[in-house]
């Protein structure tokens, strides 16, 4: 779910960029992400690398987190397990 939900994200704004009439910002990202999620919380960091602009030709990043707490204890295991999954793309528009 959390290594789909990134891919998912990253596509969405990967075709969101600065030209295409309809710019995605990172509450927009962020909010798609969470319809992916549908009641499961996720956290979700989204950058641009190259100069942190949307423009065609650049990266985008979507990074998507979960914290898992398994339902039995496991000895020696953490009550919480960060599963994270990032993607990156090229905006295409």
């Amino acid at each position: 779910m959390v290594s789909a939900s990134a891919r998912e994200g990253v596509r969405w704004a990967a075709v969101r960029g600065s030209t295409s009439g309809r710019a995605a910002g990172t509450a927009d990202i962020r909010d798609f992400v969470a319809t992916t999620t549908v009641g499961i919380p996720v956290h979700t960091d989204v950058s641009w690398p190259d100069g942190g602009k949307n423009d065609p030709g650049k990266r985008v990043v979507v990074t998507v987190t979960y914290p898992f707490a398994p339902i039995a204890p496991l000895p020696l295991v953490p009550k919480t397990i960060n599963l994270t999954s990032k993607s990156t793309m090229v905006i295409s528009r």
